[in-house]
């Protein structure tokens, strides 16, 4: 299970957090199947991903099967693309007991930042003290989910700066 909240920065607060990194990755993903199970390829640095989310009832808790996968593989599955593919940078900022992954979006979604927090378990997300540089929850708006955001060829409308 995956059980997290998402947030909107706004870019100075990115940058900021970017550069308290302990480490960052270039990403490229991209969906294959959508809906309340979707099916994603990612390539974060020099490896590879195939993963698998299924909704529940909670936007915030998914369940996700991810296994590596390889570059041929990511590759061949490019041809059952739906939508675009996107590309972000992810910091893992080290805060406090969690790591923050920080994205900061490319091309078309440029402008949008966003930054993830994992947990063990809902009530420890759900007691979470957010802090006071983090924007707009957006744990339960679908529409900035990434599958959605492949979809979206004119996401400005989402984008805080």
């Amino acid at each position: 299970m995956e059980i997290e909240r998402v947030f909107l920065l706004n870019n100075n607060t990115a940058m900021a957090l970017s550069h308290m990194a302990s480490k960052s990755y270039d990403m490229e993903q991209y969906y294959t199947q959508i809906g309340k199970e979707e099916e994603r390829y990612r390539r974060k640095g020099n490896k590879f991903f195939h993963t698998i989310k299924k909704d529940t009832n909670d936007s915030m808790i998914r369940e996700e099967i991810e296994n590596y996968c390889t570059e041929e593989d990511f590759e061949q599955n490019k041809t059952r693309i739906i939508g675009s593919v996107i590309s972000k940078t992810r910091f893992v900022v080290p805060y406090g007991e969690k790591n923050l992954e920080v994205d900061i979006y490319d091309y078309q979604w440029k402008g949008l930042c966003t930054v993830e927090v994992e947990f063990e378990d809902e009530d420890e997300a759900k007691d979470y003290i957010v802090p006071l540089c983090f924007g707009k929850e957006i744990t339960d708006d679908l529409r900035y989910r990434n599958q959605q955001l492949a979809q979206n060829f004119n996401p400005q409308e989402l984008i805080q700066t």
